[in-house]
């Protein structure tokens, strides 16, 4: 069954299917990025020498992908820095270590924005000031 002129891909697949991926938010992604940091973070705790992502994906800890963004999200913190080594071969030539920083709890969200905070930022008043009434104009005809 069809619904609104859409067009199945897939005798399986209902056509609703294609529209209603999850969305998952920039706060879940960010948690996902701060857990993937701390178990990034106790692995350079357990080995001290300056590693690379190639040897932390190969250590079984995270997936390559997800080591660099951990990575990257490390260095944002100033919690991991980036070792350049020029002679050094392809594989070897940046390598990671712990800054000594510690790795600080995601901050609690602060709330849904609403438009009352905005007011409130600009310096305008939520409810309007009664203005006095104006007397009403003499009008008369010369």
């Amino acid at each position: 069954m069809l619904s609104q002129g859409v067009v199945s891909l897939s005798p399986r697949v209902p056509p609703d299917a294609f529209f209603c991926r999850a969305k998952v938010s920039i706060r879940e992604r960010r948690m996902k990025v701060h857990r993937h940091a701390e178990k990034l973070v106790q692995y350079l705790r357990a080995h001290p020498q300056p590693t690379t992502v190639a040897r932390i994906a190969l250590a079984g800890v995270m997936t390559a992908g997800d080591a660099s963004k951990a990575i990257q999200y490390g260095i944002q913190l100033g919690v991991i820095e980036r070792i350049r080594r020029p002679g050094a071969s392809q594989a070897e030539r940046v390598q990671y270590r712990l800054t000594g920083q510690p790795l600080q709890p995601v901050r609690k969200a602060v709330g849904e924005p609403s438009f009352d905070a905005l007011l409130t930022a600009w310096g305008i008043a939520l409810v309007p000031p009664r203005l006095p009434a104006c007397p009403p104009d003499d009008v008369t005809s010369s």
